[in-house]
């Protein structure tokens, strides 16, 4: 299922992740400001602000909601009012980005926001919240869950920052922050429910608001047992209602909030869908509807619960495409089932258009199988009764131009069924001609007539095959493996330089938080690196790489995502002067030792990075020692309580085996050999984390997911289990490695990037030694060179490499072409994909 942050970044370029773009023509205008007042646009905020202000660094802040209908009316309103009382505000700078901010997988906690006021102090705050009340009683506009509303206006409050202050949260993020009255900074919490710092005392005019809050007690027709599901539109819940004895399906509409592409809200769609399964009532596979009731602002349909799970886990717990080693009759099994599903999928589709109905978005989470391969239909928010323009679709199962609306559910049906084989639909939205590579992989795992079958779908559908669509077109046999392969990787990062103007290259989502678009992780010092590293970097891409370095450092010393890693790439590329800057800067403070302990943003990686510089500082050198003891205390620490860590991230980049790999470069460089004990029990701490999956691999359980990665997974594991065992006997590890190894050797991973996908594989491949793989090293890491041809096309500009989720293209180290680029590298005595000079005998 695709994670939803990432679908706010597709709305603003069709290749590349990148936040809304502002349209001239969909501005806001508010009304001219008094004579002094400044005004300036930054994030997608237009600013506006009194001549010598000088707000507080945090304080109660006012939000103002709104309906896109009602907007302009209500900025000019509280304009105005702020004009008034002399009070600095900002409001969302287009339509479009106010839709993007309601929009159904829009951010729960923030969604809503408008207009942000910022009084001064708690009289200020008084005095604005009645007059802005006042003057918007009337005006509608959704429920902002992170806040307190006022009665029943679109005005609500909360506590938070001013200005910009950011610290680090969970797994090394930066965050945004408050401080704590002794000047610590802590998260500024955006929960969907309104929270008050614990030393923080609310207003009183605030207190009878916030009683009547926690009073909540309207009664509800229904009983809840369990959440299914959240979105800004509303949830889903299990329960029960009176005189059904089975247990429902509750699905909740939220009014006003929660919008589609046609701007209809959850509470709008909530009553379509009931209308809709009323006309399909009786047919086998549907819900049916039990209830509608309206409480408050939220509309409920309560429907039949059927029976199974979506086709999305089927796909993950029986396809067998995701194993190294299946079997014959595995394959056959899984093929068999395929056909029985297709079948019942067209079987029930075909009753739902008999009825004038056509279903809008079938996808893989809207598809219920059970064990026996029966088939239900779940989720008709979107579903059509005539030719109106479709409000909703998931990437991967939309025509590439609209049509009919019929045929685009023969088409999204074609696409589950390539989906059942191969589940890398979503890259298919990028490049459609990629879609025969896919039928080849899953001819070459299913057989014929599995291809026959996918073939045979899209011919139903009428959709055309799009072969060179956009400028792409499929890689050449085994490209990447050439040196020629590796320039085209190489040209196609380069001609991404610069397209946007607040970062040097485009990359995931995670360059939108803190520091995200310089450092190594996501930023231009991960992609300058492996160009420099490949022999590809100009003078002219190195230049915009200096100009585009912030002058006071980054937020955290991280190596992956602070200046520790920057001050690296710097080193490396002969920048010793601007190198030694950001040396001092970590000396001037430290450096900084971050609260995570993996070797992405925590102590791990701090430690790595100053023992594996090119060019050692002494005085930085000087703090190994210090940050190897302090890694000590915390291996020991977790590994004696008594509770295991319920949230861990478990990898070599996230979890407890970067940790060891840290202390093994510790104990080769510093000559302390008690750290390779230490290194073996933070591998344990890891280990304890893994599964056992139907192919007898060890992965790492996720909340029900198994994870074989190399940043957080089962691979990355291995390689630090490998590292121990060349210095330490350890029997439960020399029988883990092979099974945690196995993952790295299958035909199919959902992403190409270093992290989390293809890349990582392929980096691990190298180093491990060939005793625990069940294939000779070189047969399969030639299958995985071959095999980028499902992911990544190649255009005039070069080839490009689809980042986390598939959505858009990626140029950086973690999710795309740099991180590919780097494990293709051939291996010198360092290895190639970590920054420094880390030995590759550290591993192998």
């Amino acid at each position: 299922m695709v994670n939803t942050a990432y679908l706010d970044y597709c709305l603003g370029d069709p290749y590349f992740y990148d936040t809304p773009r502002s349209l001239d023509d969909d501005a806001f205008e508010a009304p001219p400001a008094p004579a002094g007042w400044r005004r300036t646009v930054s994030d997608g905020w237009c600013h506006v602000e009194p001549p010598g202000v000088e707000l507080p660094a945090q304080g109660w802040k006012i939000h103002l909601s709104t309906t896109l209908e009602g907007a302009t009316a209500l900025l000019d309103v509280a304009a105005r009012r702020c004009f008034d009382l002399g009070l600095a505000f900002k409001f969302l700078a287009t339509r479009h980005e106010l839709h993007a901010r309601n929009a159904k997988y829009a951010d729960r906690g923030g969604s809503g926001k408008f207009v942000t006021v910022y009084p001064g102090d708690d009289a200020a705050l008084r005095t604005a919240v009645e007059a802005l009340a006042a003057a918007t009683a009337g005006f509608a506009g959704p429920y902002i869950l992170s806040d307190l509303r006022w009665g029943t206006t679109p005005v609500h409050v909360r506590y938070g920052g001013f200005t910009p202050m950011t610290t680090e949260g969970d797994h090394g993020r930066t965050v945004p922050a408050v401080l704590r009255p002794d000047g610590s900074a802590v998260p500024d919490r955006r929960d969907p429910e309104f929270v008050v710092p614990e030393w923080v005392t609310l207003p009183d005019f605030l207190v009878p608001q916030h009683r009547s809050y926690l009073a909540q007690d309207t009664p509800l027709p229904f009983e809840v047992a369990q959440a299914v599901h959240y979105s800004n539109a509303g949830g889903v819940y299990l329960g029960s209602v009176p005189g059904v004895e089975e247990q429902v399906i509750i699905k909740e509409g939220r009014r006003h909030a929660g919008l589609d592409g046609v701007g209809a809200s959850g509470f709008e769609r909530v009553g379509h869908e009931a209308d809709v399964l009323a006309l399909l009532d009786g047919i086998t596979g549907v819900p049916e509807v039990v209830r509608v009731d309206e409480v408050w602002e939220h509309r409920f349909l309560t429907m039949t619960r059927v029976d199974g799970h979506s086709l999305t886990m089927d796909v993950a717990v029986n396809n067998p495409i995701s194993t190294a080693l299946p079997s014959r009759d595995e394959v056959d099994r899984y093929d068999q089932r395929v056909r029985t599903v297709v079948a019942d999928i067209r079987r029930v589709l075909a009753a739902v258009h008999e009825r004038g109905v056509s279903v809008g978005d079938l996808q893989p989470e809207n598809v219920l199988v059970t064990e026996h391969a029966a088939v239900s239909l779940i989720d008709f928010e979107a579903a059509r009764t005539a030719q109106t323009p479709r409000a909703l679709g998931t990437p991967g199962f939309l025509s590439v131009a609209p049509r009919d609306r019929f045929a685009e559910d023969l088409f999204a049906l074609h696409r589950l069924t390539l989906f059942l084989y191969v589940p890398l639909t979503e890259v298919l939205t990028l490049a459609p001609a990629l879609a025969e590579r896919h039928v080849a992989l899953a001819e070459q795992v299913f057989g014929d007539r599995a291809a026959e079958l996918v073939r045979s779908s899209r011919a139903a559908s009428g959709e055309p095959a799009h072969d060179g669509h956009d400028g792409f077109e499929v890689l050449p046999p085994g490209h990447l493996g050439t040196a020629a392969g590796r320039a085209d990787l190489a040209r196609g990062i380069v001609s991404t330089s610069c397209r946007f103007s607040d970062r040097q290259f485009p990359g995931d989502i995670a360059q939108f938080e803190g520091d995200g678009g310089v450092d190594l992780w996501s930023g231009s010092a991960g992609t300058v690196l492996a160009l420099h590293r490949a022999g590809h970097l100009s003078p002219a891409v190195d230049a915009a790489f200096l100009a585009g370095l912030p002058r006071d450092g980054l937020t955290t010393d991280a190596l992956f995502t602070g200046s520790l890693g920057v001050a690296t790439v710097l080193d490396e590329l002969g920048h010793h002067e601007q190198a030694a800057r950001w040396w001092l800067r970590l000396l001037s403070h430290g450096p900084r030792v971050p609260a995570d302990i993996g070797l992405r943003a925590g102590l791990g990686g701090l430690l790595l990075g100053l023992l594996a510089a090119d060019h050692p500082v002494p005085q930085l050198q000087e703090r190994s020692g210090d940050l190897a003891d302090e890694l000590v205390v915390r291996v020991r620490t977790a590994a004696a309580a008594p509770v295991v860590d319920p949230r861990p991230r478990a990898g070599l980049f996230d979890g407890w085996s970067g940790a060891a790999v840290a202390l093994l470069l510790a104990a080769d460089r510093l000559g302390r050999t008690e750290l390779v004990e230490v290194a073996r029990e933070a591998v344990h701490l890891d280990l304890v984390h893994c599964i056992t999956v139907r192919d007898e691999s060890l992965q790492v359980d996720d909340a029900g997911r198994a994870l074989p990665y190399l940043a957080h997974g089962g691979v990355g594991i291995a390689l630090a289990a490998q590292a121990v065992l060349r210095r330490h006997d350890d029997p439960v590890l020399e029988r883990a490695v092979p099974r945690l190894a196995l993952p790295a050797c299958g035909p199919l991973y959902f992403c190409a990037g270093l992290a989390q996908g293809r890349a990582g594989m392929v980096a691990a491949l190298r180093l491990l030694d060939e005793r625990f793989l069940p294939r000779p090293r070189a047969e399969l890491l030639r299958e995985h060179v071959e095999r980028f041809d499902l992911h990544c096309p190649l255009r005039d500009e070069g080839v490009l490499v689809p980042g986390d989720q598939n959505l858009r293209f990626s140029a950086d180290y973690a999710t795309g072409a740099a991180g590919l680029l780097l494990a293709l590298a051939p291996h010198d005595r360092r290895v190639a994909w970590l920054p420094g000079s880390v030995p590759t005998h550290l591993f192998a």
